[in-house]
């Protein structure tokens, strides 16, 4: 009895390991803005008004729902869709600042991205150039208009491995 029960535990574990969640996904480069939190997630909002392809699309919104039934905070969650190719959906949230300088100031970073070939993919999953590709995307189409819209400059804080 003892030996199955530990056979089920080790077997849960290690299908678990496996799953992308909140306790074990990493961040890409961390995007400073020096303003609000509150100022940033209604800047973003009004992207998704003036931009309305970013929206998450309808067959992909129960992949986007994933992280919030994972356990992450829907307020300190967003999603940017990419029609062109390739397909894909970023997964940025908020990052709390822990002991940093400005820690009033919002961050942001991609967390993972969803094809449907891949799946969710974190960032250890992706070759240098996929990164560069992935980071380059949100740089050029999303931050620019995130600092116009903020009328801030934003930098990087850090880079996680």
């Amino acid at each position: 009895m003892k030996f199955k029960k530990l056979i089920l535990i080790l077997s849960l574990f290690s299908i678990s390991c496996g799953n992308i969640g909140a306790g074990s996904l990493g961040a890409w480069k961390i995007k400073v803005f020096p303003v609000s939190n509150k100022q940033l997630a209604l800047s973003i909002n009004s992207i998704y008004k003036e931009y309305p392809k970013y929206k998450v699309p309808e067959k992909w919104k129960y992949e986007s729902e994933y992280w919030i039934r994972d356990g992450f905070e829907v307020s300190k969650i967003m999603f940017f869709y990419f029609d062109s190719n390739p397909e894909e959906m970023y997964f940025v949230s908020f990052l709390e600042p822990g002991l940093v300088k400005n820690p009033e100031y919002a961050r942001l970073a991609i967390r993972s991205i969803f094809t449907e070939k891949t799946g969710w993919k974190e960032i250890k999953k992706y070759s240098d150039s996929e990164k560069l590709r992935i980071e380059g995307r949100f740089e050029q189409e999303i931050i620019p208009k995130l600092e116009r819209l903020t009328g801030t400059k934003s930098y990087f804080e850090k880079t996680y491995p």
